[in-house]
């Protein structure tokens, strides 16, 4: 289950990237590099504090401190019904 849940979640990431990149109006000020931009890796966390499953993907080619890009990407994921999921960006 866990394995099929992080391909639907990285399935999910990408196809956010790809809507995000349609319009990138709303990411400005967000230093992208939109030509190389991907969702490199997806890992679940087992946690002994809350006792549940956590999720985070790894997207490539964007400042780490794009705020606007990690909310949306959450949100999006959130509104498919992945959950909470932690966006970690990177070069």
């Amino acid at each position: 289950m866990t394995q099929e849940k992080l391909q639907g979640i990285k399935d999910a990431t990408t196809k956010i990237i790809e809507k995000a990149s349609e319009d990138k109006t709303p990411f400005k000020a967000c230093a992208i590099n939109w030509g190389d931009l991907k969702c490199k890796d997806v890992e679940s966390v087992h946690s002994l504090h809350n006792l549940e499953i956590e999720y985070r993907v790894y997207i490539e080619e964007v400042d780490p401190g794009a705020d606007t890009f990690s909310d949306y990407v959450s949100n999006k994921l959130y509104a498919d019904g992945f959950g909470d999921v932690e966006v970690h960006l990177s070069w």
